[in-house]
């Protein structure tokens, strides 16, 4: 059932800025390398946003040349839907939702689509603003700038299709447009919606995987489904169902190509890893965050692959984009002692203990590294090198003295501990901030 209502811009922006007007985005993925046998520390990547500017401009009937998801309509039908997206190409997009009714399958499926990718705003994708566009207008300025009285509709596309399926049963359109819609608002909304995100991507899953097994799919559903099994941390599958798209001439999107690097690369896959995310380079040449994770997983896959001469191209240009990112130095020392580069490793670590030479985190992380690397012998040499510096602050000299005296201790060097705890003792008392706790671990690095 659709309702329309008058609401102003300002009613809207109280409670729904921040939600659904963003541009469709994937997010953010912590992906543990604790099962490769090269790193062990964790890898923050992005995976891609799809380039729906550049989707927006075509009709979802004419989309995919090899594969349509509209195409088991009859003849009446696919004149409604292509004179909806004739609509939606001169940006009438209120009209071309409002041309179609709700006793149809696929008109419900193209409603969906259009209030999903063309709104104005949105109230937990279940009420839509929609407008057709003047000349000059933008659809994303004007999420961003909501001014003025429009016309929200209520309309709820889960329930919407829950109630037509009772009446006509289950259709593979619905099973198609009910996944995107899901798959679309895991997006959007990201952990602030009726449902949790798991429970998102599972219906997507659900929903497509039903659509394609009864052969109602095109890339775009093939690319949402990969990426939901992606997301739950299924590479194989991913892998599967974005292979569909590859054996069907279906022309990868170039999110697709680094996501299929991504989910090739975590399952030792380290040829077409390498040979997508490659492609990526120039995919991300203008976007410099999403080429700094094309580059920073490319200097995994050449470590991997043992082609350290492309691995260290690739850390440098991630450095060029990034020089701030902790973990490049930890992945730097990592190199460098798969190398058994003493220099390099303790030139790497003097870079990282700069980024925060007060930060106990800081000596922490490279402790951390040169034990993972089975190098903890070099630890007095790099704290050796950062104490000769001049003009160090007390700050970073208790820093230094007490992670020094830690790892004397690790390496049972207990004499040495001991020497080193009383510096890192009368540099604590020079500010006052030697606490009884600090006291009794330095007393503990001795025993």
């Amino acid at each position: 059932m659709e309702k329309s209502f008058f609401v102003s811009g300002s009613q809207i922006n109280l409670f729904a800025r921040g939600l659904a007007d963003k541009p469709k985005r994937n997010q953010r993925f912590l992906f543990s390398l604790e099962k490769h046998p090269i790193f062990r520390n964790n890898i923050l990547m992005k995976t891609k946003k799809f380039l729906f500017i550049i989707l927006l401009a075509f009709c979802a009937v004419n989309l995919f040349a090899q594969k349509n998801a509209y195409e088991g309509a009859d003849k009446k039908t696919l004149v409604a839907l292509e004179n909806a997206d004739k609509l939606i190409e001169q940006r009438q997009y209120a009209t071309a939702f409002g041309s179609l009714s709700l006793d149809n399958e696929y008109f419900i499926a193209k409603k969906i689509e259009i209030a999903t990718n063309y709104f104005i705003q949105s109230l937990m994708h279940t009420m839509f603003i929609l407008e057709n566009l003047e000349e000059g207008q933008d659809l994303m300025e004007l999420r961003k700038n909501l001014t003025g009285t429009y016309n929200m509709t209520y309309f709820d596309p889960a329930k919407i299709i829950q109630e037509y399926v009772e009446k006509n049963g289950e259709k593979p359109i619905l099973d198609y447009a009910l996944g995107l819609y899901y798959s679309d608002v895991l997006r959007r909304y990201q952990g602030r919606w009726l449902i949790s995100d798991e429970e998102l991507v599972n219906n997507t899953i659900t929903y497509l995987l039903k659509a394609y097994e009864k052969d109602c799919w095109d890339a775009w559903s093939m690319s949402e489904l990969a990426y939901a099994y992606m997301k739950n941390g299924d590479y194989q599958t991913a892998i599967k169902y974005y292979t569909v798209k590859l054996d069907q001439k279906e022309e990868f999107s170039i999110d697709d190509d680094y996501n299929f690097a991504l989910c090739n690369f975590f399952c030792g896959n380290y040829l077409p890893a390498q040979q997508y995310m490659e492609k990526s380079i120039k995919n991300y040449e203008n976007n410099p965050d999403y080429l700094y994770d094309t580059y920073w997983v490319l200097s995994a896959i050449y470590i991997n692959t043992r082609q350290y001469d492309l691995a260290q191209k690739a850390l440098d240009n991630c450095k060029s984009l990034n020089m701030d990112d902790y973990r490049l130095y930890q992945r730097y020392i990592s190199f460098y002692a798969i190398l058994k580069d003493k220099e390099k490793t303790l030139q790497a670590s003097a870079d990282f203990f700069q980024i925060g030479p007060e930060n106990p985190s800081v000596p922490q992380f490279i402790i951390q590294e040169y034990y993972d690397r089975s190098i903890e012998d070099w630890l007095p040499d790099f704290f050796e090198q950062e104490l000769k510096r001049p003009d160090l602050s007390n700050g970073t000299l208790q820093n230094l003295y007490f992670h020094y005296t830690a790892s004397l201790s690790y390496l049972d060097k207990k004499a040495e501990a001991a020497t080193m705890a009383e510096k890192a003792r009368q540099a604590f008392l020079l500010d006052d901030s030697l606490t009884d706790d600090i006291d009794q671990m330095l007393t503990g690095f001795t025993q």
